[in-house]
């Protein structure tokens, strides 16, 4: 083989070689307040925590929580994160849309998480 061959060599791997990669398939569910003709919709975080716990590297998935539209009343839920099995490709990504993302002032039209954590006894 000449030199001027071997030149097109690399070209020929990248044709002929599998990607061996594959990235892992977002879940994507959706909590809003009013989940009224909405699929896979959790009115809370904890709920969608609850009802969505599982081995991630088994499925290889991204659990994704997608918090949306328009918030009056607040997440009043406490949230506890655990059982799940996770790691550097496979993991949990909780997120607010735009129209749920407040804009670094207090609004009651946003999502927010507010639990009152006093024990009282």
């Amino acid at each position: 083989m000449s030199i001027k061959h071997l030149r097109f060599l690399p070209f020929l791997f990248l044709f002929l070689i599998p990607n061996l990669s594959s990235a892992a398939t977002e879940s994507i569910r959706v909590i809003r307040q009013d989940c009224t003709g909405y699929s896979n919709c959790y009115t809370s975080l904890s709920a969608w925590e609850a009802g969505e716990q599982r081995d991630l590297t088994a499925t290889d998935e991204i659990a994704v929580a997608r918090i949306e539209g328009v918030w009056t009343n607040p997440d009043t839920t406490a949230v506890t994160i655990d059982g799940w099995t996770t790691d550097a490709t496979r993991y949990i990504r909780i997120y607010t849309t735009l129209e749920a993302r407040h804009g670094g002032v207090w609004s009651d039209a946003k999502y927010r998480l507010s639990v009152n954590v006093w024990n009282r006894q």
